[in-house]
């Protein structure tokens, strides 16, 4: 009985004795249900949690850019980022900082803003 080749979905290698409709490696499948699982968790965070898109976002500019790098405002909001979305502002060193929950920015002179953890 012939038997057709079955490809795994993520590495595209040869799933050697596939079994009923498997799709996957081992490997594989441990790293897509890892993913799947954080992309559904984002998805129930965003609707019971507004705050949670921004922090999303100022968590990854602070750790592809550094805490030390000027950002415009802009370029936040094209990422979808709401300005009006905050949990507390806090004054520390005479420095206004708007926080998220871990993260936070504070306006600069030059209307250029920075992001700092918290």
């Amino acid at each position: 009985m012939f038997k057709p080749k079955v490809y795994c979905i993520k590495c595209d290698r040869l799933i050697e004795n596939p079994h009923g409709n498997q799709h996957y490696h081992k490997d594989c499948y441990y790293v897509q249900k890892k993913e799947r699982s954080i992309r559904q968790f984002e998805a129930l965070s965003l609707k019971a949690d507004h705050l949670w898109r921004n922090e999303r976002i100022l968590r990854g500019l602070y750790y592809e850019y550094g805490a030390q790098h000027e950002l415009d405002p802009d370029y936040l909001e094209s990422l979808g980022y709401d300005f009006e979305l905050y949990s507390v502002e806090k004054k520390l060193d005479g420095r206004i900082i708007i926080c998220m929950r871990q993260f936070g920015y504070q306006f600069l002179k030059n209307k250029k803003l920075l992001i700092c953890k918290i």
